[in-house]
């Protein structure tokens, strides 16, 4: 095996084989990946495989159709079989408030360079020969794009391409310690040391134990979940056309073709956390027990739309272990603190994201940033704050919130309250409606008569904008005070100080003592990092103050 590489990649999942391979096609080659069992352990060889370019984020649309883009041609670029089923994807909706969304996400998909269309029932039906809208079903969007792919072929795929161009794979190789010397690091395994000077933690939902390694925990917690095969059916025997994969949100299923039988999915259960007891150090290609009475009255409220599926016995149940976050989206980028140190697990829909994580990885290796804005999956946006509890407790949450319709103003209740400001017991007395940001706890607005219900979610007209408007209209015509307690404040001094302030910041900084300016930093290539506001207090010191959210990546821009 080998001592040295400039890149470990720690895990052989979907996602450490696509960052590998992403590596390795920009010509970093000098790469290891290590894992402890086979490629495809973990929670990549029972996935599902769907492939969907629907989200409800222009991010998570832009990993899905790069995913697809990717993908579609592998066979072809890698001249191995891949079993990948273009299919496109419908998604029913049941009420209006769903169908308001979906046409939201069609126009964020046409500012994403795509096009996802909104469907009638009887397009519906033309499309799927099985499916029958009813009484119930008014419209969907439809995902042209979706397809599903064997998740064990794309990561041995994967690994590969990535072995062609140079790259190397050590299976059944575990990761035992990490230490940093002499401005290296120093990976220990069951089969000998390996220096480096790069590290991807891609080991899924063993991301925690690897972050361990170097002192840090990340926030990520499993969850069991749970789809059924049936048994082959005369009608699917007889005709093999594909048709588009169903997701309804309403009823909270999903369901496409499997051969000639059906693959059936659900979030229609609490989530069911695994592993309490701690992670199991084996668990590579191991399930849970079924639990069938999950899903029996979710089949028979989809019978109702997909008539067929009442012919259908159950072949096999899969319940597999998935990684979560405390918001449901990857980890994916520079570990706070920790150079040529990065995170790429905690990811919940794997075999769709990995493509996108692998791009983002080797993006920030080999040019210290990335082509899409990766924000909302950069792992700096937890802190210590987000521990085993917190995390646990607001994934179950988020489980039961996985189909339900996005409204903006949500405010999750899981886990709270963990960082309260000295002010936060006077706004509450005063009737302040809280939620959370980085973990503290932040009056979003003050209940008044006639708008008190905090519950209250729409796309249209909401209770809190009552209050909103008289506080800002009292701001106006008198004054008002805002409590700002939990945004990040960084003090820089030093001879040094205003110079390394001026190379980072885009405005010009104040030039009396007492002046206040608010700028972006920007990164090498003249990008946005982050907004902050700038106060002088002397010559050669300064107070930063900027969004709790980028706390950590401001130190890290400043180191």
């Amino acid at each position: 095996m080998k001592t040295q590489a400039r890149v470990v990649v720690i895990g052989g999942g979907a996602v450490g084989a696509a960052c590998l391979y992403h590596l390795a096609r920009a010509g970093v080659t000098d790469a290891l990946l290590l894992e402890k069992d086979e490629l495809t352990s973990g929670s990549t060889w029972h996935a599902a495989g769907n492939i969907p370019t629907y989200a409800n984020s222009w991010l998570g649309m832009r990993a899905g159709n790069y995913a697809w883009q990717l993908y579609k041609e592998l066979e072809d670029t890698l001249g191995v079989p891949i079993t990948y089923r273009h299919t496109g994807a419908f998604w029913p909706a049941h009420t209006v408030e769903r169908m308001d969304w979906y046409q939201h996400v069609a126009g964020v998909s046409r500012s994403a360079g795509f096009d996802l269309a909104m469907l009638t029932p009887a397009e519906m039906e033309s499309l799927h020969p099985h499916y029958r809208a009813g009484k119930s079903v008014i419209g969907a969007i439809h995902d042209p794009y979706e397809g599903d792919i064997d998740p064990s072929q794309l990561t041995q795929a994967l690994g590969k391409g990535a072995r062609d161009l140079g790259a190397t794979i050590e299976r059944f190789t575990e990761v035992t310690g990490i230490t940093r010397r002499n401005g290296e690091w120093q990976v220990a395994t069951n089969k000998g040391d390996i220096r480096c000077e790069i590290i991807v933690n891609a080991s899924g939902f063993y991301g925690n134990r690897i972050a361990g390694f170097v002192d840090q925990q990340v926030p990520i917690a499993t969850l069991e979940h749970q789809y059924l095969v049936t048994e082959p059916l005369p009608e699917l025997v007889q005709d093999k056309t594909l048709f588009p994969l169903v997701r309804d949100p309403d009823i909270r299923f999903y369901l496409r073709r499997e051969g000639a039988g059906f693959l059936f999915g659900s979030y229609g259960h609490e989530g069911r956390l695994a592993f309490k007891d701690g992670l199991p150090n084996a668990f590579a290609h191991s399930l849970f027990e079924d639990s069938p009475d999950d899903i029996v009255e979710l089949i028979e409220q989809a019978i109702d739309h997909i008539p067929l599926l009442a012919n259908a016995g159950v072949q096999r149940f899969v319940n597999g272990p998935i990684g979560y976050t405390p918001d449901a989206l990857p980890l994916c980028g520079p570990a706070a603190g920790l150079p040529n140190f990065y995170h790429a697990c905690g990811i919940q829909i794997g075999i769709t994201h990995s493509a996108a994580v692998g791009k983002a990885i080797t993006e920030w290796i080999t040019e210290g940033e990335t082509e899409w804005d990766y924000a909302a999956w950069d792992p700096r946006r937890f802190g210590d704050w987000a521990d085993k509890t917190y995390t646990e407790d607001r994934i179950v949450e988020l489980y039961d919130l996985q189909y339900a319709i996005p409204y903006p103003h949500r405010i999750l209740q899981s886990g709270r309250p963990l960082q309260r400001t000295s002010l936060y017991q006077t706004l509450a007395d005063k009737g302040a409606v809280f939620g959370q940001i980085a973990g503290w706890e932040r009056a979003f607005w003050f209940k008044r008569p006639g708008a008190d219900d905090a519950g209250a979610l729409s796309f249209g007209h909401e209770p809190w904008q009552d209050a909103v408007r008289a506080e800002c209209e009292n701001v106006r015509d008198a004054a008002g005070i805002m409590d700002i307690s939990a945004f990040t404040k960084v003090r820089v001094s030093g001879t040094d100080a205003a110079a390394l302030l001026d190379r980072l910041c885009a405005n010009r900084l104040p030039q009396k003592i007492g002046g206040i300016a608010l700028t972006h930093m920007l990164n090498r290539r003249g990008r946005i990092e982050l907004e902050t506001t700038v106060v002088k207090l002397t010559d050669d010191s300064f107070y930063l103050v900027c969004a709790a959210f980028f706390e950590q990546r401001l130190l890290d821009h400043l180191d």
